[in-house]
């Protein structure tokens, strides 16, 4: 995480009630950290451009600037009703693209979290790609929370893959559960590809799984990593290791079945055309859970 002394906490809203949530828990968090909040609403009809007729474009700037001046007012009275006072604030009021928009302002910011709500859509809806907050989740330079409406108190559950890059994802949630005074939960995802190895056969390649004795090897190995990293986290908590096909997927079942109130889970910057990947455990995690996710930006 940033310095919460000098980098700021974005959150960014459409005025709906799941913005309202994100921006009750991003006032929540920037009164704890002393950090500033920033509210950005994104418009998403900037002024055409009318080369034949210039007096066209003067009337749409004056309209935009009209519209400008009244969603500033809204989103004023918005962070007034809801964020303490003693929370510095400033409101803004951009347009184009909401994602880009927001990770525009991110970096140009240099902000320590993003916090965006999410709808919770549920079923088909579910599976629709490219929502607003997976995309954020993808290209963000910092930390991203997607904050998500919960009837109950329940555990923080961390994923992690085991790798050293993904410790400060397991240290950041262990931190959000000492603060909530809740449990963690750790999981790690022994992901079997559809193909492991391939063998031929008159018929092709012949797709096979490890015997039962390598995953019980597997999974007491990774348990044991799992029960040291959380004896070094000073929170009550468990572990679990899991064999899957998919990761994204067992860790969404997980955190349903034990009705966790937040998901973190690390995700990798891209720069690049690989920044253009899609699927990604951290977006799909994003897309499908039921609670709040906390996607950490990591090293590497």
């Amino acid at each position: 995480m940033k310095d919460p002394t000098h980098s700021p906490i974005l959150v960014a809203t459409d005025l709906s009630d799941p913005a309202r949530r994100a921006l009750r828990e991003a006032g929540s968090l920037a009164e704890k950290r002393g950090a500033r909040l920033l509210v950005l609403h994104v418009a998403y009809h900037p002024a055409p451009i009318h080369p034949v007729f210039p007096q066209l474009s003067q009337r749409d700037v004056d309209e935009e600037i009209r519209i400008g001046r009244k969603l500033s007012e809204v989103l004023n009275k918005q962070v007034a009703d809801i964020v303490a006072n003693s929370v510095e604030t400033e409101s803004i009021v951009d347009y184009g693209v909401a994602h880009v928009a927001i990770v525009r302002a991110a970096e140009e910011r240099d902000a320590q979290l993003v916090v965006i709500g999410s709808h919770g859509a549920t079923g088909l809806p579910r599976l629709l790609l490219g929502s607003v907050a997976e995309r954020v989740v993808r290209y963000a330079p910092c930390p991203v929370l997607v904050v998500r409406r919960t009837e109950h108190r329940g555990l923080v559950l961390a994923a992690t893959d085991l790798s050293d890059p993904s410790l400060p994802a397991v240290e950041e949630a262990a931190r959000v559960a000492r603060q909530r005074d809740l449990r963690l939960g750790i999981v790690h995802v022994v992901e079997l590809p559809a193909q492991l190895m391939s063998g031929f056969s008159p018929l092709g390649p012949v797709p096979f799984a490890p015997d039962a004795d390598t995953l019980d090897q597997v999974r007491a190995a990774a348990t044991t990593l799992l029960e040291d990293m959380l004896a070094g986290l000073d929170v009550e908590g468990d572990v679990e290791v899991m064999i899957h096909y998919r990761a994204a997927a067992a860790i969404v079942a997980k955190a349903d079945e034990r009705a966790a109130e937040l998901v973190v889970v690390g995700t990798h910057g891209r720069t690049g055309l690989f920044r253009m990947a899609l699927g990604s455990v951290a977006e799909q995690v994003v897309s499908h859970a039921h609670c709040s996710v906390l996607a950490v930006r990591l090293a590497g």
